[in-house]
């Protein structure tokens, strides 16, 4: 393999993780697509599709959730099929090369959500001086940059001096190095869990967070079922909780909320179709550019709204550096399905500058308390059965070497998903409008608040229970040396309560920042620090 071969198809690889299209990365993700350009370079497209579908199963659901991204599956497949064309290997030993490479390159995916915090601080400090064209640089153009570092640079090496250069990395490479990176990936997704707690401020509401985190802990219940029991939870606060005044908030009705206005009360709109269409756009766009271990999507969610939050507050400079730092906290959600809460969002943006009485609060709490149950739906539905069932009709014809078997289930994928994802964003925008209007003329935007508060914290704190991961190997030797002994993960803290290392990380981490007045950056490299160590040293890791 040439030089040039070996910086073209390191180039298609930094493109596969620059997350450009929320379908993008489905078909990027997928070994049975990426690897068409690899042939396409080489020379041997069908020896690259028949790579590609031979590895294909292994990844047919593949998914990262959260800040968990365990495996490269187009790491995969772009080196094994470069390793199998230029070497002329036997292509059964695609799968066997493919576990180590998807291991190794999947380190390089905790680096990125590391920089990320860099782009994603950089774009607070934007935010503060009103500066939304260096919100966009620091989000999009900063963050690709530094994986041509992270992801170019690497698969290029590994590319021109080949699999021996793999192999030796990979037997090179200490266990205990290994433990380190893993456990550091588990506990980093915490610090976003913590802000997100830090800037919500309820102390009092708290116990909302612990509850969602322990059910799920207990339960293993889906995004689904945390959703009907965080509402009924909301509920039942509303309606057995006094007012400030001392009254009862008896007669909350959440059909309230969502009941259409009359015809003469709806409102006029600020924003034009096209605009409101802007915000669906570059969402989709740019949802994934740059995902951090601190705000997820956070940064993109902003880009999103940049250009109409420009229009809503052009003639106040002090509603705009506001709105602009909510919509750059923490956020996750998944793309398509979760749109709707972009439309519901912009829609009480529009409100607000509008005039009327809708507080910071309730976005907060809305975008938290609904981007959990639509990242559940999404999942099942697009990434564990829609794409899965398209990328499996069609390796058959990979494995026969045909160069479309990549780009047929791609195409497929994202025409419907983009098309009922526009739906799904232009339903909350008009849902959320007559949402907004209902609150304000009913008045309980107070009691609204309070019951997005206790739904986020409930869903945050059962989406914390998957997303944080911290347990021990350590085993606490039998009497006598007789015996395996006894595992103190399993057999001691999971007997108390399962998760308790999690947990304790999280709200270790909401302390640090109280005290030291939101210092994120602190935060997140005592957390690098701490979980380094303590899993090169062995005390962290995953139970034997």
């Amino acid at each position: 393999m040439t030089l040039l071969q070996a910086i073209a198809i390191g180039g298609f690889y930094w493109f596969g993780w620059s997350f450009y299209g929320s379908s993008w990365f489905m078909g990027w993700l997928s070994p049975i697509m990426n690897v068409f350009w690899v042939g396409l370079i080489l020379g041997d497209i069908p020896q690259a599709m028949i790579v590609g579908a031979t590895i294909q199963p292994m990844y047919l659901a593949f998914m990262g959730a959260g800040g968990n991204t365990p495996v490269d599956p187009i790491a995969a497949g772009m080196l094994c099929a470069a390793v199998i064309i230029t070497g002329h290997v036997d292509v059964s030993v695609a799968v066997a090369l493919a576990v180590p490479v998807a291991l190794i390159m999947a380190q390089a995916q905790t680096l990125r959500r590391i920089t990320a915090c860099i782009w994603a601080h950089m774009a607070d400090k934007y935010a503060e001086e009103l500066n939304t064209r260096g919100i966009v640089i620091a989000g999009i153009v900063f963050s690709n940059l530094s994986k041509v570092v992270l992801f170019w640079l690497p698969m290029t090496l590994m590319l021109y001096f080949g699999s021996p250069f793999v192999s030796s990395l990979l037997n090179n490479m200490p266990e205990w190095l290994m433990n380190g990176f893993s456990v550091v990936g588990g506990m980093l997704p915490a610090l976003g869990m913590a802000m997100t707690l830090f800037v919500i401020g309820r102390r009092a509401l708290l116990p909302f967070f612990v509850a969602g985190f322990f059910l799920i802990q207990y339960t293993g219940l889906g995004n689904i079922p945390l959703l009907i029991v965080a509402l009924f939870l909301s509920f039942l606060f509303l309606t057995f909780t006094k007012d400030e005044d001392g009254g009862v908030t008896d007669g909350f009705n959440l059909g309230d909320i969502l009941k259409k206005p009359k015809e003469g009360d709806k409102a006029a709109h600020l924003l034009t179709q096209k605009e409101v269409n802007r915000t669906f756009w570059w969402w989709i766009l740019t949802q994934e550019v740059n995902n951090s271990f601190e705000r997820l999507q956070g940064v993109s969610f902003c880009i999103s709204m940049i250009p109409n939050l420009k229009k809503l507050y052009k003639d106040n400079p002090d509603e705009l550096r506001e709105a602009l730092k909510r919509h750059l906290m923490f956020f996750n959600t998944q793309g398509i399905w979760g749109s709707v809460i972009h439309g519901i969002t912009l829609a009480l943006e529009e409100q607000r500058a509008m005039g009327k009485d809708v507080q910071p609060e309730l976005i907060i709490n809305l975008k938290a308390g609904l981007m959990g149950p639509f990242a559940g739906i999404g999942d099942t539905i697009d990434g564990s059965t829609f794409w899965p069932i398209l990328a499996a009709f069609f390796i058959p014809f990979g494995l026969q070497g045909h160069w479309w078997a990549g780009w047929a289930p791609w195409i497929i994928f994202t025409v419907c998903t983009y098309t009922y994802g526009h739906f799904f964003f232009n339903l909350g925008y008009r849902t959320g409008t007559q949402a907004a209007l209902t609150i304000l003329e009913s008045g309980v935007i107070k009691k609204v608040i309070t019951f997005f508060c206790v739904l986020g914290l409930t869903v945050l704190g059962g989406l914390s229970a998957s997303f944080v991961s911290v347990q021990t190997p350590l085993v606490i030797p039998a009497a006598g040396g007789a015996g395996l002994g006894i595992g103190v993960q399993r057999q001691i803290l999971d007997m108390i309560l399962p998760g308790l290392l999690s947990i304790v990380t999280i709200f270790g981490t909401y302390t640090y920042l109280r005290k030291r007045n939101g210092n994120v950056l602190r935060a997140s490299l005592w957390l690098l620090a701490i979980g380094m160590v303590l899993g090169c040293i062995g005390i962290l890791g995953t139970p034997v």
